[in-house]
């Protein structure tokens, strides 16, 4: 019996031991919370993350996204095709500075520049009606992911499509918008760092690097700002847009590397090693960018909860 009580003992105080350990760890893992409050939204924010299910989500993103570089590309040679029958020395220009970046997709436009010159009418209309229907499918698959974060309600058939069409549409102009001020930028940060050198050549390249930064950051917080239902605050949309866009840059940067390796190893991958970096790349930005949105979710909700307790129940039954 003495052998028996003195084993029950030892085992309480084993229990009390263990219960106090998980009570001060408990503890200082809410103190650092409230001392760190952006490590309570991370934390929130990948659970809520991994709960909805976002990596389906990004990959039906990056999917659509594939999907709208071909009429992109129509149109992009439609272009060509009108500055080539314009001025045939832009045409040698273009061509020399294509090379110079990017070698294999230079051949290509020297080869097929008749063609392009002589088809850049139909190119141009196939790819504008191809344009908007592959971003209509991007834009519902944004939706439709924001859908899952934010609960919020199926649209009816009609509202559906005339949201998809003027999403579509804005995304357009977005993509324009942003495509134009990010070379103008970068042409003009490449030129100030050779005409200046030195030390002022670093800075202009850290500043090419924050306006990069910065237009990401331009076009997820204009994603979370428009599409969810309460509307977030612009503070919201630019913390969770900021850290989407420098995780975006970090991946564009990394994928850089991968495509200047493969083009090093053309014989041994080919064509196919490009293909893949671009899809990777396309699905990453899709994590990053509902990565992003569920932040901006958690900040909402800690808005409503200024103690920083406990989280809102939530329902999983959206119907997506």
């Amino acid at each position: 019996m003495g052998c028996k009580e003195r084993m029950r003992r030892e085992e309480h105080i084993a229990q009390q031991y263990s219960t106090q350990a998980r009570e001060k760890a408990r503890d200082r893992i809410t103190r650092f919370k409230i001392e760190h409050p952006w490590m309570d939204v991370l934390v929130r924010a990948g659970k809520r993350f991994e709960a909805d299910e976002m990596v389906l989500h990004a990959a039906n993103f990056a999917f659509s996204a594939f999907l709208s570089i071909f009429p992109l590309i129509l149109i992009v040679a439609s272009v060509f095709g009108y500055v080539f029958k314009h001025d045939p020395n832009v045409m040698q220009t273009v061509i020399a500075n294509i090379n110079r970046a990017l070698p294999q997709l230079g051949v290509v436009v020297d080869t097929v520049a008749d063609s392009l010159i002589q088809w850049r009418g139909l190119a141009a209309t196939v790819g504008v009606i191809g344009l908007l229907l592959s971003v209509n499918r991007l834009v519902f698959s944004v939706r439709r992911g924001f859908r899952r974060i934010w609960d919020m309600p199926k649209p009816k058939f009609f509202q559906k499509y005339v949201r998809g069409i003027l999403g579509s549409l804005l995304m357009v102009l977005i993509g324009i918008v942003v495509f134009v001020i990010a070379y103008v930028t970068s042409q003009a940060v490449s030129w100030m760092s050779v005409e200046f050198g030195g030390f002022l050549a670093g800075l202009f390249l850290m500043l090419g690097v924050f306006v990069t930064i910065g237009m990401f950051l331009l076009i997820f917080a204009i994603l979370y700002w428009l599409i969810p239902e309460p509307r977030p605050s612009l503070r919201d949309v630019s913390w969770g847009g900021l850290l989407a866009g420098v995780l975006v840059f970090i991946s564009t940067y990394l994928i850089n590397i991968y495509l200047n390796w493969v083009s090093k190893t053309k014989a041994i991958f080919g064509s196919l090693g490009v293909v893949v970096g671009l899809l990777l790349w396309l699905y990453f930005t899709g994590l990053m960018l509902f990565l992003g949105a569920e932040v901006v979710r958690v900040l909402q909700e800690r808005r409503r909860q200024p103690e920083g307790g406990q989280e809102v129940p939530r329902s999983y039954g959206v119907s997506l």
